[in-house]
């Protein structure tokens, strides 16, 4: 296929009056011609012919561009205003992939922070399990304690009911045995007296009749046999006595009896008492965060030996009546301040009723964590409190909660 090619150019020619333009036309023939005279041209020349022909330049237009050119040509503003909505798309594309990864990255954060929730939940679980486990063996033991003890106190009260019956009846038999004592006693001062009136009578009558032998002897007689009788009397009395003296002893030997009841009876008071305390600390160990979770923020109960472990883990030094005195407290707390959100500790005394030295022990055991810098918050809980121990911690500052509720919370504002 040959494709020739003829253009067309006017060439202005100086002359008087003007320009003569002539044509030069270039053909694939004559191209090194025309391409010679062409550089002979001015360029301002062609510029200036090409702004004055508008025809010139769309004929040049036909005969240097092809019809797909051309049309290529007409549809550049089309593919500007295309590129530029293109552009748009692409840098909205741009700016909705960075919000992605922006909500990518907060979600791998929040996913890695559910992450570990969860493994501490399954943690925190464990170690609920563990304690629940334990806590499941000592109510067992607790209960077997307690059911061995409701027996041996059944057992002392049965026996102690029929002792009090026996010392009734023996009460009543002493009472009868002294009415008896009592009556032979003025029985024997009547004969005492009759015999001195009889003395007197026979020395009257010896006196005056002492010719009367048969009458003095029987006199005599008479006289022995109240004598004999006098005698069978003392006997009597003297029994009388032994069986009262006997008596008191058994007596004495009831009171010992009675008295180491009542001391045994202490001992059971006391073990019930130590046994009310043990169950009571349990139920603050299970409740502790329900109890105090309404006056501070996170509360959570905590191991006291892990706790002391980490304590000197960090540094810190303690005596052995230091570690001692913080290894009884009976329920240790983490929480957060309601509010500063500072941590805070809470250290408990569990008893079912409250005495004073109780208050100082916690107390005591605060200031030892306070001097490490801590910022810790002594409590007592218990059913009940002497008059004492209240007064001793509201001058200590001490939380006091009676049958599960704070009945000081303010000292958290």
């Amino acid at each position: 296929m040959h494709l020739e090619i003829i253009l067309y150019f006017w060439r202005g020619v100086p002359k008087e009056g003007g320009f003569l333009f002539r044509p030069i036309v270039l053909s694939r023939y004559n191209f090194s011609v025309a391409r010679k005279e062409l550089d002979e041209l001015a360029l301002e020349d062609i510029i200036r012919l090409l702004q004055e022909r508008p025809d010139l330049r769309e004929r040049l237009r036909e005969v240097l561009l092809t019809e797909e050119e051309r049309q290529i040509a007409s549809q550049i503003p089309q593919l500007v205003e295309t590129t530029r909505e293109l552009s748009q798309s692409v840098r909205q594309g741009f700016e909705r992939q960075e919000r992605l990864e922006a909500t990518v990255a907060e979600l791998s954060e929040t996913v890695r922070e559910l992450s570990q929730s969860v493994r501490q939940g399954f943690e925190r679980q464990e170690r609920l399990e563990a304690t629940v486990a334990d806590l499941s063996k000592t109510v067992a033991s607790l209960s077997e304690t307690v059911r061995d003890l409701s027996e041996k106190v059944a057992y002392l009260l049965t026996t102690v009911a029929d002792l009090s019956k026996t010392v009734a009846s023996l009460s009543e038999t002493v009472r009868d045995l002294s009415e008896k004592v009592a009556y032979l006693l003025t029985t024997v001062a009547d004969l005492s007296t009759k015999m001195a009136g009889l003395s007197e009578t026979v020395a009257s009558l010896s006196a005056t009749v002492s010719g009367l032998v048969t009458t003095v002897s029987a006199l005599q007689a008479s006289q022995q046999d109240a004598i004999a009788r006098i005698e069978r009397l003392e006997g009597i009395a003297e029994r009388l006595i032994a069986v009262s003296q006997e008596s008191v002893e058994r007596l004495d030997r009831l009171e010992r009896i009675v008295a180491d009841l009542v001391e045994w009876s202490k001992y059971a008071k006391d073990d019930l008492a130590k046994l009310k305390g043990m169950a009571l600390e349990t139920q603050y160990l299970n409740r502790a965060p329900a109890v105090f979770g309404y006056y501070v923020n996170r509360p959570r109960v905590l191991n006291v030996g892990q706790f002391l472990d980490g304590l000197r883990r960090q540094g810190h030094t303690f005596t052995q009546e230091q570690w001692q005195q913080l290894a009884e407290i009976d329920v240790l707390l983490s929480a957060r301040h309601p509010q500063t959100d500072a941590p805070i500790y809470i250290v408990v005394e569990v008893s079912w009723m409250l005495y004073p030295d109780d208050v100082e022990r916690i107390y005591q055991r605060a200031e030892i964590l306070r001097a490490l810098g801590l910022e810790v918050y002594p409590a007592v809980a218990g059913e009940g409190v002497y008059p004492q121990a209240n007064e001793l911690a509201e001058r200590y500052k001490v939380l006091l909660l009676l049958d599960g509720r704070l009945t000081a919370w303010g000292l958290f504002a």
